[in-house]
């Protein structure tokens, strides 16, 4: 019955996206962040939901995940904090926790993986400081992946979805599924052609501006000569 479902769900995702919480969309960080914290931002529209899982080894087949570009055109940032839009369904739904990648750019598709961490996180919605900061450069481009680590047929299973937006910046987000589980994807495609619609993924970012090296020197110097007043105020 769960192999049904498990096939049932291409079956919704390539027809037309479910009907998610509408209370998700936009909604933006739930944990406290200040807005000019966010240096990225693609909130969920309402308009599709895709499979991004790492199923348990009897359906390796049907393990994919999403990926979408990421360029900062004015300044090199470090990515400190993730936050991803998504909804959970079958099942009772306690992933695992979340893997959270990084690929570099490979001619308008993920290349290789250059970063990589682990979310640990139990909710359908999550935000995760990252272990270690992410140095994205200036007008290069990254590919940020995220991806529910949740088996489908074992107690509290379920399925895992990345909630969508049809608002596209840079190129439309890819979607793979190696195994070919799912029919489609066996190498990276649009993430469109899964529900017939043009769409990236919903996630934000949160970080800071790396500081310019001659910026750095000056303040170097500041406190060089703050430290030297103070000493001979002593």
């Amino acid at each position: 019955m769960r192999i049904v479902l498990l096939c049932s769900a291409v079956l919704l995702i390539a027809s037309a996206a479910f009907a998610a919480d509408p209370n998700l969309f936009g909604k933006g960080w739930a944990d406290g962040h200040a807005a000019s914290d966010v240096i990225w931002s693609q909130p969920a529209d309402g308009s599709a939901a895709l499979a991004s899982q790492n199923f348990e080894a009897a359906y390796d087949a049907y393990d994919c995940w999403g990926a979408d570009d990421v360029k900062f055109t004015k300044a090199s940032f470090y990515v400190t904090d993730v936050h991803v839009f998504g909804e959970f369904r079958y099942g009772t739904e306690i992933p695992k926790g979340y893997f959270v990648r990084v690929f570099d750019d490979n001619g308008g598709k993920p290349g290789s993986v250059i970063y990589n961490d682990y979310a640990k996180v139990k909710t359908a919605e999550w935000s995760w400081v990252l272990t270690n900061k992410f140095l994205a450069n200036q007008n290069k481009v990254y590919w940020f992946s995220f991806q529910a680590d949740l088996p489908f047929a074992e107690a509290n299973g379920g399925q895992w979805y990345w909630e969508a937006t049809q608002k596209i910046t840079g190129v439309e987000g890819k979607w793979q599924n190696p195994g070919g589980g799912f029919g489609m994807g066996v190498n990276w495609i649009d993430a469109g052609d899964l529900v017939g619609l043009n769409v990236d993924w919903a996630f934000e970012l949160t970080g800071y501006v790396v500081p310019e090296p001659g910026t750095t020197a000056l303040l170097g110097t500041l406190l060089l000569g703050v430290g030297g007043l103070l000493w001979r105020r002593k």
